[in-house]
């Protein structure tokens, strides 16, 4: 027989939403310990529960301080967060990580969904919606492209601009009251820092990355 798991919500709306009623449909392997409406007063009420899985609403507390969950979890060392919402977003996703969330719902989920997504976590896996999956992998592939474009100097985009604005090396460095070679210079190092062959490929590039 399965270990029963222990379940503590904090949600203000908690009786009046769909998930209340995972908790009166007689699943026996989980099992409601206490309902709270704010995190203070899970912090303040909660120490001597023995917490499996903390179910978080947070539309009530979204982007307020993560250490009040920080707190709690230093008592509640074993405890794993799954979070739920109607919304998500990369300011969410921030929040999550900081409060150490082990899985992320819509609150109109299914109540199957809900279930699952409690037994995986509580296996030690970590559970996202699909939606939501996707939106975090696009985002870490966004975060790896950031750390692997190069940074440009002051005068690195100086040169660029001037030559998205068609100006060729003599009159770039009239403008700038730089030799030619220098010019030549800058352009041949920028090239080099993002990989491109011409200044087409480059321009190109910049735009993109958004790199101005």
């Amino acid at each position: 027989m399965s270990k029963r798991i222990n379940i503590a919500i904090i949600d203000q709306e908690f009786l009046t939403s769909q998930i209340s009623q995972l908790f009166s449909n007689n699943n026996k392997d989980i099992y409601l310990l206490a309902h709270f409406s704010s995190i203070n007063e899970a912090i303040e009420n909660s120490k001597t529960l023995t917490i499996d899985i903390l179910l978080v609403n947070v539309e009530s507390i979204f982007l307020k301080s993560a250490n009040p969950f920080k707190e709690m979890l230093k008592v509640h060392s074993k405890t794993k967060i799954v979070a739920y919402n109607i919304i998500f977003n990369q300011q969410m996703l921030d929040f999550l990580n900081k409060i150490g969330t082990h899985g992320y719902i819509f609150n109109e989920t299914s109540l199957s969904e809900l279930y699952f997504a409690i037994k995986d976590v509580h296996a030690g896996n970590y559970y996202f919606s699909k939606n939501i999956k996707t939106f975090i992998e696009l985002s870490e592939k966004e975060n790896r492209n950031k750390h692997t474009i190069p940074l440009l100097s002051k005068r690195e985009k100086e040169i660029i601009r001037y030559i998205m604005d068609e100006k060729n090396v003599m009159e770039i460095s009239e403008i700038l009251l730089i030799s030619k070679g220098t010019v030549e210079t800058h352009r041949q190092n920028i090239m080099s820092k993002l990989g491109t062959k011409n200044s087409k490929e480059m321009v190109k590039f910049v735009l993109e990355n958004r790199l101005l």
